[in-house]
């Protein structure tokens, strides 16, 4: 299944959108 796939790209995607929301609250 793709699942594992789209999973590892999205916890890098997760990670960024974390940054982001951080420096926001920062």
């Amino acid at each position: 299944w793709r699942l594992g796939f789209f999973w590892r790209t999205g916890s890098k995607n997760t990670q960024r959108i974390l940054r982001r929301q951080k420096s926001n609250a920062g």
